[in-house]
C-alpha cells in the first residue's frame, strides 16, 4: 500500500494526494507530520482553514506526548485527567498497535529512550 509514481502517469498530483493522506493514516499522532501536512495546505493549497485544522491537532498530539514524557496528567477519553505519575501508561490504538508510552512504561520493559 505505498506511493508508486510509475503507475500515476504524467500529472503526479493525485498520487502525491494519496500519499499524504496515506502517511497522515499511518501517523495520525505524530506533530512533525501533523504540522508538515498543515505547512502544505497554507502554503501550497492555499487552504488557511485546512491548515488552522491540522496545526490544532499538532499542537494536541505534542501536549499529549509531553504529558506522557513527563509522567505527569494524561486524558482520560471522557472529559477528565489521570494522574501518571510513577505508574506506566501505554496507548494502544483499536487495533492493537502501541502508539506511546511514558518513561514508566519504558523502563517496565527495560527499555530506554
Amino acid at each position: 500500500m505505498g506511493w508508486d509514481e510509475s503507475r500515476c502517469g504524467p500529472d503526479l498530483r493525485p498520487c502525491r494526494a494519496q500519499n499524504s493522506a496515506l502517511i497522515i493514516f499511518r501517523y495520525p499522532n505524530s506533530p512533525k507530520v501533523l504540522r508538515t501536512y498543515a505547512s502544505f495546505l497554507e502554503t501550497v493549497k492555499n487552504d488557511p482553514w485546512a491548515a488552522s485544522r491540522y496545526y490544532s491537532m499538532a499542537d494536541k498530539a505534542e501536549d499529549d506526548l509531553e504529558n506522557l514524557a513527563n509522567d505527569t496528567i494524561v486524558d482520560d477519553g471522557k472529559g477528565g485527567t489521570i494522574d501518571t505519575r510513577g505508574h506506566a501508561v501505554i496507548t494502544i490504538d483499536a487495533r492493537g498497535e502501541m502508539k506511546s508510552a511514558n518513561k514508566a512504561a519504558y523502563q517496565l520493559f527495560g527499555y530506554s529512550r
